[in-house]
């Protein structure tokens, strides 16, 4: 990957210029990467309020980014959240909410506690305060992406931006390395990262044909693996690398479902569309999409709101005249995959868009299928939605036989 680094600093701080709340902004040095690594190890070794040491899990995600900046904050700045977690093992047991409407819902719930006005802690996922005193526990101050930024006429694709707090030492060392020592009131340091993309001409289609096709072991799911031969094939097996291969269609097979046959043929009609490679942040509104001709005994589909996975489901699920409801959670604009590893495919915007949309008034269940790529998040869903939560393909050329499957109960 080549990259005019002038013209793309340029086009970054000009950028980042223009947020409310930036005052000024600079390239950051290669060269202070490990001395800034040094002072949060050593800020980390102090305890948060007596409760227990603090990870800048943050600073370091940023400091792996291909493109790093510092810029001077001041009391205009708005703060994304979660700005530090509390975690037991791997598992979020408590965080920083900064969304006045989001902390009045929580409030109405009987499994949460608030430290303080805006910290909540999840009862059911810890023993508080015993498992913090016991050291089972420990605070992060994690990354937060950078929805704020948006770069005009870029002509290189970036995968995210994202921001983080540095410690108070080393906010200090960051305002005389790169501000002159400014000692204003109300004035901070933040460290934003820039991952791009490994080939920047790469369009998106092509990423997500060669990440999530459907394969043979997936169409084995749907077979009936009884090897009888009447396809042509010597196996079920072999009956499914034909088909992707192209050598062999769905209804040779006598025994096959009529309803998956029909909708596997139609999946291997299908074709999706090219999309442009730099989508970033191009999002669309959270909302209920209603597909075909949904019952209440429709089951209710979550994805994000990356503009480009709503228009790909809409067109798999309706090309194979699939009945859903289709649940858009804010995902601040990134793809699936996107979101779950920078953590913005969150529970609780899942709560957010489940109670704003009143699907619970459209259907007689409280079941949802969540993407494949967001498995590790089922468990906190289920704990903070209440509701049923299965975890659905990997690919969304998969889903609407995933569907049929779930809704004959096999």
């Amino acid at each position: 990957m080549t990259i005019d680094r002038t013209k793309a600093d340029a086009l970054m701080i000009a950028a980042l210029k223009k947020v409310k709340g930036l005052v000024e902004v600079s390239p950051f040095s290669e060269k202070d990467g490990q001395q800034v690594l040094g002072i949060e190890e050593d800020a980390e070794k102090r305890s948060l309020m007596g409760l227990g040491r603090v990870t800048n899990t943050g600073i370091r995600e940023v400091l792996n980014c291909d493109l790093v900046y510092v810029a001077l904050t001041n009391r205009e700045f708005g703060w994304g959240s979660p700005s530090l977690i509390l975690k037991k093992g791997e598992e979020v047991v408590g965080e920083e909410i900064e969304d006045e409407e989001a902390i009045a819902r929580l409030k109405k719930k009987e499994n949460v506690w608030f430290m303080h006005k805006n910290f909540v802690i999840y009862k059911d996922r810890i023993a508080f305060p015993e498992d913090v005193m016991k050291k089972l526990c420990h605070f992060e101050i994690p990354c937060i992406p950078a929805e704020w930024c948006v770069l005009e006429g870029s002509d290189f694709s970036y995968h995210s931006i994202i921001y983080a707090n540095p410690s108070t030492p080393c906010d200090l060392f960051l305002k005389n390395s790169y501000f002159k020592g400014v000692d204003v009131w109300g004035q901070g340091t933040i460290l934003i990262g820039v991952k791009l993309r490994r080939n920047n001409k790469m369009p998106v289609e092509q990423e997500y044909a060669e990440l999530y096709p459907l394969e043979a072991e997936d169409l084995l799911n749907y077979l009936p693996d009884v090897d009888c031969g009447e396809c042509g094939a010597a196996s079920c097996v072999e009956f499914a690398e034909q088909i992707i291969e192209g050598k062999n269609l769905p209804s040779n097979c006598p025994v096959l479902d009529d309803k998956i046959k029909t909708v596997m043929e139609k999946v291997f009609k299908f074709e999706l569309p090219l999309i442009p490679y730099d989508t970033m942040m191009e999002s669309v509104t959270p909302a209920l999409i209603k597909l075909g001709h949904p019952t209440p005994d429709s089951m209710v589909l979550v994805t994000g709101n990356f503009r480009e996975t709503v228009s790909i489901l809409k067109l798999i699920l309706e090309a194979t005249l699939t009945d859903a409801f289709l649940l858009i959670t804010d995902t601040k604009g990134y793809s699936i995959d996107n979101a779950v590893g920078g953590k913005t495919f969150r529970p609780f915007e899942i709560f957010k868009i489940l109670v704003d949309s009143q699907v619970a008034a459209e259907v007689k269940h409280s079941r949802l299928i969540i993407p494949g790529l967001a498995k590790s998040l089922a468990t906190d869903i289920k704990k903070l939605t209440s509701w049923d939560v299965l975890v659905g393909p990997v690919s969304g050329l998969e889903l609407p036989l995933y569907l049929i499957k779930t809704a004959q109960g096999v």
